[in-house]
């Protein structure tokens, strides 16, 4: 088992930090699902273990527990090693037409007038206008996460209705952003700083979503508002705001 201080310099040790060589003596178990393969590569029969003599997964599925989720890649959207916050790798967008991941549509992005969370970790390599990182307006009716000159917008996330700038995108770096409603309150944070918030009731319903699918480097199949560079550890949350005000106390330590 890892101690305090060991959970602390891995907190300090920021994105690209590689758990496995720094602290594989005191970890029971990792698992990477296929996203590092230090102790062998994972099978559809067995995730390995990325600890040495540690437990395999002998057994299981890949797909499991996201197999309500499945995503699927567009044109050369691909894992690439050459940027990452945790793994080794991350998804490279070429910035080109028709180059993004599609998740299909699903009851678990109907938020309501709910809590949510949408997060990830972008490292842009170009700028432009409304280059859409993740989207619901495949029905021209649902919300998106966008960048558009040094700025990250939102599009019906922060007031129900337009184009919001709520946060600064820096190019070439990696920044972690998150998008999230509590209590009727949406927040924006870049790295851990709360840089936009503003009350917001919005009822995100099927109506709204519309078709519920969700477009990931674009913003939907047929505009060609692409994003060029990469994305890590991207995730939705629905029901609970996983970030508040606090968080910007450990901004200067934030890796996720």
């Amino acid at each position: 088992q890892l101690t305090a201080a060991q959970i602390s310099a891995i907190y300090d040790l920021g994105p690209g930090a590689d758990l496995t060589t720094s602290y594989s003596t005191g970890l029971i178990d990792y698992w990477a699902f296929g996203n590092k393969i230090t102790e062998g590569t994972d099978t559809s029969s067995t995730i390995y273990s990325q600890v040495a003599s540690g437990q395999d997964l002998t057994g299981a599925n890949l797909a499991a527990p996201y197999s309500g989720h499945v995503i699927s890649r567009i044109g050369s959207t691909t894992h690439n090693a050459a940027q990452s916050v945790f793994g080794g790798s991350s998804i490279y967008f070429p910035g080109s037409s028709n180059q993004e991941l599609n998740v299909p549509d699903s009851g678990d992005w109907y938020w309501g007038t709910g809590d949510y969370t949408i997060e990830m970790w972008h490292y842009g390599t170009a700028t432009g206008d409304n280059k859409t990182l993740i989207s619901w307006f495949k029905s021209s009716s649902g919300p998106f996460v966008e960048i558009t000159g040094a700025n990250y917008e939102v599009y019906k996330l922060a007031d129900g209705s337009g184009h919001i700038s709520v946060g600064t995108y820096i190019q070439n770096q990696w920044n972690h952003i998150a998008a999230t409603r509590q209590d009727g309150i949406f927040r924006f944070y870049v790295n851990g700083i709360n840089e936009y918030s503003n009350p917001n009731t919005t009822d995100f319903n099927e109506a709204l979503m519309g078709s519920g699918v969700v477009n990931i480097g674009t913003i939907d199949d047929s505009n060609d508002y692409f994003i060029t560079g990469y994305l890590d550890e991207i995730h939705v949350s629905s029901g609970i705001s996983r970030y508040g005000p606090s968080i910007e106390r450990y901004a200067n330590t934030f890796v996720e």
